[in-house]
């Protein structure tokens, strides 16, 4: 079974930890980010190696500082192969 790699923006920290908790019940899941702004998100992929790029990625549209608006531009040019799910 191949493991989808996944990272996850929400500026929220109470439903952050619901999502990360509902995605560590599946085992075929992997969470390789988790950010609370567009700034922090940017940093912490630039930092994963190749074997831990995200292949999807779940944005919040409204975050402090860079929304996910601009935040999902960049993640696009830094991850064209990635697929983005805007809440």
């Amino acid at each position: 079974m191949e493991t989808i790699k996944i990272a996850w923006a929400e500026d929220n920290a109470q439903l952050l930890k619901l999502y990360v908790d509902a995605v560590a019940h599946y085992p075929e899941l992997q969470l390789v980010a988790t950010a609370r702004s567009g700034e922090e998100f940017i940093m912490r992929l630039n930092r994963l190696p190749a074997d831990q790029h995200p292949q999807v990625v779940v944005m919040d549209v409204e975050m402090p500082g860079m929304n996910g608006i601009e935040a999902t531009r960049r993640v696009s040019a830094l991850f064209p192969e990635a697929r983005v799910l805007m809440f």
